[in-house]
């Protein structure tokens, strides 16, 4: 657990907090490592869920399949990010959602129950980064409403895009997703999203290799 002092240092969730505060904290909750392999299922739609997740390595993803089938990828949660806060916090332990590993990955597990109830320093802190955190992904899913508002897989594809070269003040950007993960994540037909791609960088609008997009206008 100690190699990973420093990268909690860096989240948000333990913004503020000293390291010898934070080794009490995650004592007196009774936080828990576990690793993973690629593609491990963590928890399926109706599991219950009783930790807040914090990723240590690797990458997470948050998925949907509805009655018909029909899969969709509804986050991507990286290194350092959380995950399962809003449902603990908000009391709907049983998962509507599916998270698994998209990769080789180690998660840090806080007992949310414990966090209530267990005494330790920085509660308060505490407290404020969670709110914080809770906010900034209500930004996030509003930014995925408006993709999927969009009416064509092209207008999805350059909103996505152009957020992305936004966010890191870059016109070239490298995704996480391959191209069915791409596809899901944006609610289209993969074969369709491909045609377009090649449309938009046949009109000179993208270029792309691989997972690396550059916005050319």
């Amino acid at each position: 657990m100690k190699q990973y002092y420093s990268l909690l240092a860096c989240i948000p969730f333990f913004e503020g907090i000293a390291q010898k505060d934070m080794e009490q904290i995650l004592h007196s909750i009774g936080s828990f490592l576990q690793s993973y392999s690629k593609n491990t299922l963590l928890f399926s739609a109706g599991d219950t869920l009783h930790s807040i997740g914090i990723v240590l390595e690797g990458r997470v993803q948050i998925t949907y399949d509805d009655a018909f089938g029909n899969h969709s990828i509804l986050a991507e949660v990286t290194q350092g990010s959380l995950f399962g806060e809003a449902f603990v916090c908000a009391g709907k332990n049983t998962l509507p959602v599916s998270i698994q590993c998209d990769c080789k990955s180690t998660i840090l597990f806080l007992p949310y129950e414990n966090m209530l109830t267990a005494s330790y320093p920085c509660r308060n802190q505490l407290v404020q980064n969670m709110i914080q955190i809770l906010a900034n992904k209500n930004i996030l899913l509003n930014q995925k409403v408006r993709y999927l508002s969009k009416r064509t897989t092209k207008e999805k594809l350059l909103s996505y895009f152009s957020d992305l070269a936004s966010q890191t003040g870059s016109k070239t950007i490298t995704i996480a997703f391959n191209r069915q993960q791409l596809a899901d994540f944006l609610c289209v037909e993969r074969s369709a999203m491909s045609a377009t791609l090649g449309k938009l960088k046949a009109e000179g609008i993208i270029d792309f290799h691989k997972n690396t997009f550059r916005l050319l206008s």
